[in-house]
Order: C-alpha cells, then structure tokens, then sequence
C-alpha cells in the first residue's frame, strides 16, 4: 500500500475509534447543566417538612423559601432524543441568587454533575428564575436555563449551541425519624 493510502486509512481508523469516545465525552460534558454535587439523601441547608394543610388535605404547605431543597425528576431533549434521571440540591447564596447542584444519568449509566448560579424573581405562589454556565466548546458552549419553582414543581428550559431541552422535578418531601424510645 502506497504510504498516502496507508497514512489516509490509519487517520480513517483512528477517527472511526475516537468519535465514539469523543462522542460521549461530549454528551457528559454537555449534561454538566444537569449535575454536580449531591445525590438524594444529602441534608439541604433547609429541610421542608410537608404537613397537612387540614385533616383529609394532603396538599404540602409553602415553605418560607421555595427554591431551597431537594428535587428529582427528569430532563429531556427538545428533540427527544435523549433524556434521562434528574436531582437536584438548591441551598441559598444570597437575597436573590441560589446554588443549583444537578446530578443527571445519560445512556441509563452515565453520570455527569454541575452546579449552577441562579438569580430569582420572586411571585406570589411562583418563583422564577434564570441563569446561564458555560460548559465549554465540546459541549456546546454558554447553556442558559430559565424556568419556575413552585410548592411541589422545579421546571426549568436550557438553551445551547448543541442542545435545548426541559427539567421536570417534584420536591422530595424531607423525612422525619421517629423519636429515639428512652426507657
């Protein structure tokens, strides 16, 4: 084989090599805007304890602060062609901006981690928010993400370069340990 056609058919088999590995390299550092940090069972800086409203109403009181807690949920492509399992951990930075820690499953196996600044606007029953990370050029740039949370619901948009797609999370209602028996 001439040495040009040798050298051509080398590059074409480390190409078909890497670009599956680069391929997943990428999609993990895309789903960074889903995920660093605290898994479920971390204790937030706040805990939410849901009783009832009233006898019979099983609807959770608003906390004080809507965005501190624990959530869980999915997220999704705008496409559809990829999604997977979603948490999330948000504690408080300051009056307005909160600390989002995301923890995203990708293939059904992979995992990828990032936290996230977001700055709040806060409404009667709602609050919204935004906020924007980059993630570098392999995994699409500058994601911004704009969304609500409410009592029970953290929905959320995010926006690239490569990828646009939703969060959908319910809050994790925090437990309570029965008492320790002293006899």
């Amino acid at each position: 084989m001439p040495k040009t056609a040798q050298s051509r058919s080398r590059r074409r088999r480390w190409i078909a090599a890497g670009a599956p590995v680069a391929l997943l390299i990428a999609l993990g550092a895309a789903l960074s805007h889903a995920g660093y940090g605290c898994r479920l069972g971390c204790e937030p800086e706040q805990t939410t304890i849901n009783p009832a409203a009233a006898p019979g109403v099983s609807e959770p009181q608003a906390p004080a602060d809507l965005m501190i807690g624990q959530w869980a949920g999915q997220w999704s492509t705008q496409s559809g062609d990829d999604s997977g399992t979603l948490q999330c951990t948000v504690r408080r930075i300051d009056e307005s901006s909160y600390g989002a820690k995301f923890h995203a499953t990708f293939f059904k196996v992979l995992t990828h981690d990032s936290e996230v600044t977001l700055r709040v606007t806060r409404e009667p029953g709602k609050w919204l928010f935004e906020g924007e990370k980059d993630l570098g050029l392999l995994s699409g740039g500058i994601y911004r993400y704009k969304g609500y949370v409410t009592v029970t619901e953290f929905y959320s948009t995010f926006d690239s370069k490569m990828y646009k797609g939703i969060y959908r999370m319910k809050r994790v209602a925090a437990t309570t340990q029965p008492a320790a028996r002293s006899d």
